[in-house]
């Protein structure tokens, strides 16, 4: 039931403030609004599209939203502690990659890849992290790790 309350969460706040921007976009080519917001969809598109900047913001947002919601298990399984050691160690293995160039091709993948596909991709990937969660808090005690 969390997972389908977390994605309806996602789903009713990108709706909305898609509706938002839609009428800011709207006041903004009528000449009412003088400023616009940058919005991740134009790199997709500069014209306005509301359903792909739409899916754009959903597959952010589960990307957010699975990437969190493992944040939070790892936390609580692990404690702090072995969190922050095991950040520490992702943190320098990502940094060796992208000291060896290994980054540079990944980027240039997505740089090179339909923006469209490569946002769906992370939704992909968040919606995946998120049904981990299920199965590593299925059997978590409910205190989390002591020091002792």
């Amino acid at each position: 039931s969390y997972n389908v309350m977390a994605s309806l969460m996602v789903v009713g706040s990108i709706t909305f403030l898609n509706v938002l921007y839609l009428i800011m976009n709207f006041l903004f080519d009528k000449g009412i609004n003088k400023f616009h917001f940058f919005h991740a969809g134009e790199w997709y598109s500069t014209n306005y599209q509301f359903f792909s900047y739409y899916w754009i913001d959903l597959m952010i947002g589960f990307f957010i939203l699975g990437i969190s919601s493992l944040i939070a298990v790892l936390v609580r399984r692990l404690g702090v502690l072995n969190f922050l050691i095991l950040l520490v160690g992702i943190s320098i293995i990502i940094t060796l990659t992208s000291i060896t160039g290994y980054n540079s091709t990944i980027f240039g993948w997505i740089l090179e890849n339909n923006v469209l596909m490569t946002f769906t991709i992370l939704g992909i990937v968040g919606m995946l992290l998120q049904s981990l969660t299920f199965p590593m808090m299925k059997n978590a005690p409910l205190k989390m790790k002591s020091r002792a």
